[in-house]
């Protein structure tokens, strides 16, 4: 089973550039710097925005959650966890 559906597994992209096109990707969908800045922050640096994406429009049961090996399961835990706390902060900042 692929990781997401048309998508390359995590890990399969080099960290740190990873990380700065899902903030420049972030900053083209959401114009929000200081969300971006929390994702960037908070997400994994395995995954990329589209995975972010995914993961936040999708239930865990339409990801294949119980099918996914633990690595990937912490993956999507974690962007879950990003998405609340990076809202949290921006809540906070209004």
């Amino acid at each position: 089973m692929s990781w997401l559906p048309g998508r390359a597994p995590p890990g399969s992209g080099v960290g740190g550039d990873r990380v700065r096109k899902r903030e420049a990707n972030c900053l083209r969908a959401f114009g929000d710097t200081a969300f971006c800045e929390c994702l960037k922050n908070e997400c994994p640096a395995v995954a990329a925005f589209a995975d972010y994406v995914t993961v936040v429009t999708h239930s865990k049961e339409e990801l294949g959650f119980g099918k996914l090996d633990e690595k990937l399961k912490a993956v999507v835990d974690d962007l879950l966890k990003a998405r609340e706390v990076c809202l949290a902060q921006r809540r906070a900042q209004k």
